[in-house]
């Protein structure tokens, strides 16, 4: 009799449990499934990268979904991979586009890959919150389905000049972009900034991505003797441009973007080559933020195989972005849209921000880093911040 009983007990605990994950996930009685795209990097390259967007994106919604934030609603994300290539970008945002089921989409953190997709994300009415690209054109299209966060490459440009001319000093500087329009849009803003300073620009060189040798073009600007190198591209060819300024003996800075500001460009560059290296960051150490801290623990204690790097806050943000214009009654993607671009103060984990009357991400800034012991730190003397809208 003890035995049917416990049996009895353990089987209505089991109905129990099922039932009431099933009350709060997918496809249960009274809930909405929304989807929502996930677009990023998950191989090639810039794999690490998309991947920590992708885990920061995902635990946002997930924090949502276990809150239940949104009462009788549940989100479901759909991953796809864009390769860091503008051709499977375009593949991607067709296919969440065409999909009349997925609500809205967090894509992307390559700037080509980015620009190439507005105008599909645009013809298809897909809304969507880019987490990774800097490139300025990004917001001047004037689709409202386009919102960016990070800071775009002007102003991250106008703060590192000031910082390379009112602390670093410097007089003359030469100029490397990887030929993407990332890269190229980082140089020539940089490069027009110092230059209306007073500083010399004594070279302007491109290499390509995939490049590995970069001993001949640095030779080449060493015997010009600048006070500066700057490099408008991401983590593995500044890696080894770094690496072989080393080797061949050049004390001149050297200064990258937001595309330089990983823990990858200390591996390739080697702790003791990267040493002494400056980047701009978007973000000041995490810990700084009113949800910092939180974001960490919470990001420490999911379970990813991947870290969040450096623009894995901006993922999750766009996930509490999502979360908030769906609650503000954006479940349709004409409402979404209008949700999302009511933003005007909303306190994230970056603390309060709103929505700029043409999709960025507002207030912008920008912070200098330095590695300094194999670790980017926050630099002692920063420059004053750009003025925004």
């Amino acid at each position: 009799m003890q035995y049917r009983r416990s049996r009895a007990f353990f089987t209505l605990f089991l109905a129990l449990s099922c039932l009431l994950v099933a009350c709060s996930g997918p496809g249960a009685k009274g809930v909405t499934t929304i989807n929502v795209a996930l677009i990023f990097p998950l191989t090639g390259p810039n794999a690490a990268l998309g991947l920590g967007l992708r885990n920061a994106a995902q635990l946002a919604i997930n924090q949502a979904n276990a809150a239940h934030s949104i009462p009788g609603v549940f989100i479901q994300t759909v991953q796809m991979d864009d390769e860091s290539k503008p051709e499977s970008g375009i593949e991607a945002a067709t296919k969440a586009g065409s999909d009349q089921s997925i609500l809205a989409a967090i894509a992307h953190y390559n700037s080509p890959v980015m620009l190439a997709t507005i105008p599909k994300y645009h013809q298809l009415n897909l809304p969507v919150i880019n987490p990774g690209s800097v490139n300025n054109h990004i917001t001047k299209s004037g689709f409202r389905e386009i919102v960016r966060l990070p800071t775009d490459d002007t102003f991250q440009s106008e703060s590192a000049a000031a910082f390379a001319v009112n602390v670093l000093k410097v007089k003359n500087v030469a100029l490397i972009d990887d030929k993407t329009n990332f890269g190229q849009s980082l140089r020539e803003q940089f490069g027009t900034d110092v230059a209306k300073q007073g500083v010399k620009i004594l070279s302007i060189d491109s290499i390509a991505v995939g490049d590995r040798d970069f001993r001949a073009l640095l030779t080449k600007i060493k015997a010009s003797k600048p006070d500066l190198i700057y490099f408008g591209g991401l983590t593995t060819e500044g890696g080894l441009l770094r690496l072989q300024m080393k080797e061949l003996g050049m004390d001149a800075y050297f200064l990258g973007s937001t595309g330089m500001w990983s823990d990858t460009f200390i591996k390739v560059a080697t702790s003791q080559a990267a040493e002494g290296t400056f980047a701009s960051g978007l973000t000041q150490p995490l810990e700084l933020y009113p949800g910092g801290k939180a974001f960490m623990d919470a990001y420490a204690n999911a379970g990813f195989k991947e870290p969040y790097e450096t623009f894995g806050i901006y993922g999750y943000v766009a996930g509490q972005l999502v979360v908030e214009a769906i609650k503000r009654g954006g479940t349709t993607r004409a409402k979404f849209i209008n949700a999302l671009r009511s933003i005007k103060d909303f306190s994230s984990v970056l603390g309060k921000v709103r929505i700029g009357a043409n999709g960025q991400l507002q207030p912008e800034q920008n912070w200098i880093y330095e590695v300094k012991d194999g670790k980017w730190v926050l630099y002692e003397k920063q420059p004053a911040m750009p003025s925004t809208d």
